[in-house]
């Protein structure tokens, strides 16, 4: 036994992404969610129809990771992507 030890995982997996794509409606897709949500008398299965029933149809833009920290755009994983075609994009290793 060496005393090495592995914490966290692989780093080169960890590393976040230079570049981000966002819906173009994402800012007015959250206020719609939010202004749509109800605390009392719903069950979970509600609401997680009522969240899917608003959907995002803009169409894909470059941001940035402070503007989707920002605007709360981490809370829901259809309103950004990361840009596949990033030469560092993990898909893109050869």
């Amino acid at each position: 036994m060496t005393g090495f030890v592995i914490l966290g995982g692989i780093s080169f997996l960890e590393k976040v992404p230079n570049k981000f794509e966002c819906r173009s409606d994402s800012l007015e897709v959250i206020i719609l969610r939010n202004e749509n949500m109800t605390h009392v008398g719903t069950t979970g299965l509600d609401n997680l129809e009522h969240e899917t029933a608003i959907q995002s149809l803009g169409s894909w833009k470059p941001c940035s990771q402070h503007y989707i920290c920002k605007n709360n755009l981490n809370l829901y994983k259809d309103l950004y992507r990361y840009d596949q075609s990033d030469p560092e994009y993990i898909d893109n290793w050869i």
